[in-house]
């Protein structure tokens, strides 16, 4: 199995496939918007392959300074999901950034043990994800919706408070650009950052 980033976009029509079903309306952006995102040097587009075949995907940031990725997205397609791709994609970046923190949004677990969103939440704290203890808001179309930021915080990596509040306006600002709120959205929760990690 390997992780490649892709320049070319290869494959991106079955990965975008895959990605309409995987994530809420609210929650995903157009063809031409990822694609825009994608031509620049900022938002990286990775594939999991096993056996030739794209099995799983991750889109994120990076900040090579401040030693931070933020996933926007990371999935199994449809027909490979419950082999335990998830854990060896996010095994794969834990290991090729092995000094970097990593920070994920998740929907708020609704309380039923088998909803999508409780194990998705099982699923990250599974793999050493643990919840910030901020009242994260994802911009939207239509206002934001409230969720769940986590982190994935390597041995090697030092938490600063300025330093993420930095790496989240700018990631968030890029990431929703076409929404005029989206600094709003922001600042609603930006100022309330751990000081420090538990």
């Amino acid at each position: 199995m390997e992780l490649l980033e892709l320049k070319n976009l290869e494959y991106f029509d079955v990965v975008y496939e895959s990605y309409l079903n995987e994530f809420p309306f609210e929650e995903r952006k157009s063809k031409e918007k990822l694609l825009r995102m994608f031509s620049t040097n900022k938002y990286s587009y990775y594939l999991l392959f096993d056996n030739q075949k794209v099995v799983a995907y991750t889109f994120f940031i990076k900040d090579d300074e401040k030693k931070l990725i933020f996933i926007d997205y990371i999935a199994v397609i449809k027909e490979y999901q419950n082999n335990g791709y998830g854990t060896v994609i996010l095994n794969i970046l834990k290991d090729k950034y092995s000094t970097y923190a990593i920070v994920l949004e998740i929907e708020k677990p609704d309380g039923n043990i088998n909803s999508i969103t409780e194990r998705r939440k099982r699923f990250y704290i599974k793999n050493n994800a643990f919840k910030l203890d901020v009242d994260y808001k994802l911009p939207t179309i239509n206002g934001y919706l409230d969720m769940d930021l986590m982190m994935i915080k390597n041995n090697h990596y030092i938490y600063k408070e300025e330093d993420l509040k930095n790496f989240l306006k700018d990631s968030i600002t890029f990431i929703h650009d076409d929404f005029t709120h989206t600094i709003d959205i922001i600042n609603m929760y930006i100022n309330s950052l751990p000081k420090k990690l538990k």
